[in-house]
């Protein structure tokens, strides 16, 4: 079953992010949780290729569930998810069967799936790239590797929200 959540979740998840990054699942010994994982890959950008945490998975016993960082707590209840606070780690669970069959039919949760995707990196931030111009004229991020312009491009959270703010030519 774990290779069903992962594959759905992975459909749900921007294509071009996969171009720079890998996104797998390891299984613990000890705990028999699954780790849902995201990597970059090295780029003219960044170097750092460690392994960070998307969500854990767990498929036995009663009580199955999908975690995700506390972080996020806000977002799902905003979108009407039930899930239960685990204060002691800072996750929110949430019942496997509805995540799989109820929520991700949602379009809001795939965009929030993306953005929990594109936080699990720690690219530094910076304001904008050289290419500032060209996307304001075409009114979205033309970044070689969006993956990292996701995860870091300041300017591009405002031509997704549909700020734009360097433009020379009108559309």
């Amino acid at each position: 079953m774990i290779e069903e959540v992962f594959q759905t979740i992975k459909g749900s998840i921007n294509k071009q992010y996969f171009g720079n990054s890998k996104f797998y699942y390891n299984k613990s010994a000890t705990t028999g949780l699954y780790s849902l994982m995201v990597e970059s890959t090295p780029s003219l950008y960044h170097l750092d290729t460690s392994a960070h945490l998307f969500a854990r998975v767990k498929l036995s016993g009663k009580l199955q569930y999908i975690s995700f960082s506390g972080t996020f707590e806000k977002d799902f209840a905003a979108l009407n998810i039930p899930f239960t606070k685990i204060a002691s780690d800072d996750f929110v669970r949430i019942d496997i069967e509805y995540f799989l069959n109820i929520a991700l039919n949602n379009s809001a949760v795939h965009k929030l799936l993306n953005r929990i995707y594109t936080s699990s990196f720690s690219f530094p931030s910076f304001g904008c790239c050289a290419k500032y111009v060209e996307c304001s004229n075409a009114g979205h991020c033309l970044h070689t590797d969006i993956l990292y312009a996701s995860a870091a491009c300041q300017y591009k959270h405002n031509l997704d929200a549909g700020r734009i703010f360097y433009a020379t030519t009108q559309k």
